[in-house]
């Protein structure tokens, strides 16, 4: 889990997010439009909500919550992001 939590705090702080816009939309967009500002995400370890509904497989698992704050988002950012972590983590 050290890997997840480095590759995380990699994708705080201020970034170019043009890789989440659509290649269409590139051109009709200001170039500000993808820099999103003071993105925070933080790693929580949580339950299962499944945990009421089988309770046997509910604890043979860790959960962990990405949690995501900033002022706003682009389409899909959130996915890409964690799943960009999740690709760096089975890259290691």
């Amino acid at each position: 889990m050290e890997l997840v939590r480095e590759a995380v705090t990699i994708l705080n702080g201020t970034h170019d997010f043009k890789a989440f816009t659509l290649p269409s939309r590139l051109d009709e967009l200001p170039p500000e439009y993808s820099t999103r500002r003071h993105v925070d995400i933080s790693l929580e370890q949580s339950t299962s909500f499944l945990a009421p509904y089988i309770p046997p497989f509910a604890n043979e698992f860790d959960y962990w919550h990405f949690v995501y704050k900033s002022r706003s988002f682009l389409f899909r950012q959130a996915r890409c992001a964690a799943v960009f972590i999740v690709i760096a983590l089975r890259r290691s």
